[in-house]
């Protein structure tokens, strides 16, 4: 359950810190991180998902015993089978930044689900944000 508390001086944060993702995996087996973004219809990283990624890297280092389903989610804007081959590809892309900190690849599965697991309808931009994710299941 994601909460953002507006106030001035204050940017919004999307980003989980390492304690509240692995509070989040014991309680629901999942988090969802919508601080990893990428370039629209690539499966590049955008320099800003660098915090969420670092936490995400801390987690695994603090919790060596820890093994990950890295998924990748999108909207439903384009064809399905487009989708589940671009949220294949983000998942990989995840799983080897981690892997660029030393985080054992074994540790990891990426997997992509294209749109077939929304989380909100798609019929509004904010919806199909909520729909663009990257998720931690264990």
């Amino acid at each position: 359950d994601l909460r953002i508390i507006e106030e001035k001086g204050f940017a919004k944060s999307l980003t989980f810190g390492p304690a509240e993702m692995k509070a989040a995996l014991d309680a629901d087996g999942r988090v969802s991180l919508y601080g990893i973004l990428f370039d629209v219809d690539k499966a590049t990283l955008k320099p800003e998902s660098e915090k969420q990624l670092q936490h995400v890297v801390i987690l695994m280092k603090d919790y060596p015993d820890l093994k990950l389903q890295v998924q990748g989610h999108t909207d439903d804007q384009g064809a399905d089978d487009y989708n589940l081959k671009l949220s294949q590809k983000r998942a990989e892309t995840v799983a080897a930044y981690l892997g660029l900190f030393g985080i054992d690849p074994g540790r990891l599965a990426p997997k992509g689900f294209g749109e077939t697991q929304p989380v909100a309808p798609n019929t509004t931009e904010e919806g199909r944000a909520k729909n663009r994710r990257v998720e931690l299941v264990k």
